[in-house]
């Protein structure tokens, strides 16, 4: 069953507020083009909300739908519509993602904005694990300033729609980084993945079994072994 996992996203990686990925790549959007969004993060956040709590849905996603409006206050406002229109919100997600023409910051925006969604429709959660796969397997060769971030949360979303057996998509992604490092974040997807129990002999996942373990191997060895990011 490909629904096996919960379909809200992992929470644990969120941390506290200011950490939140979402929360820091609006603020990103606000440092990087000031010009184009000509306005605060802090403003953009007290007017979203005042907006959230005073104007009918239908002109919310009015503003969402804008591409003349600044990306921090559209995304800002369909996070605002989530808890009350779930799906539309999932369908509208996965339909923009689905584009050949998404402007990065908006497509990293949406990415992000994953994270804090629900897709309880079995289609939707196929066509979207398949998009996220794909942005971190080509955007993990980006050197543009905080793809990691971007790339990590594909990775993580991706992870959380997946049944166990399907864990041998994940193999591409601890490949050495190229030159976004996936390793970590990956291994920590396969942990979650088969935290209730380990993978059956049936599964077809020998050769992820293998890269695992080579990984271990290679950086858990007692003579080369240093603290830090990869022990």
């Amino acid at each position: 069953d490909d629904a096996a996992h919960p379909c809200v996203l992992w929470d644990w990686r969120l941390g506290e507020l200011d950490e939140n990925p979402l929360v820091l790549y609006l603020g990103f959007l606000g440092a990087l083009h000031p010009s184009i969004l000509g306005h605060s993060w802090a403003e953009t956040a007290e007017a979203t909300e005042h907006q959230a709590g005073d104007v009918p849905s239908y002109d919310l996603w009015s503003i969402v739908s804008d591409e003349n409006s600044p990306i921090d206050r559209r995304l800002r406002v369909l996070h605002e519509l989530a808890p009350n229109d779930e799906h539309r919100v999932a369908q509208y997600l996965v339909n923009e993602l689905s584009r050949d023409d998404l402007p990065p910051d908006w497509r990293n925006g949406l990415i992000f904005l994953v994270e804090h969604s629900q897709f309880d429709d079995e289609q939707l959660r196929r066509r979207l694990s398949g998009l996220l796969l794909d942005f971190a397997l080509s955007l993990r060769h980006s050197t543009a300033p905080g793809m990691e971030r971007v790339v990590h949360s594909a990775i993580r979303s991706y992870a959380s729609l997946i049944s166990p057996r399907k864990a041998g998509s994940l193999l591409p992604l601890l490949a050495p980084p190229n030159p976004i490092e996936t390793r970590l974040v990956t291994l920590l997807c396969i942990a979650h993945l088969f935290a209730n129990e380990p993978p059956g002999d049936a599964d077809g996942l020998r050769q992820l079994s293998n890269r695992v373990y080579e990984l271990a191997d290679k950086f858990l060895d007692r003579d080369w072994l240093v603290a830090g990011e990869k022990a």
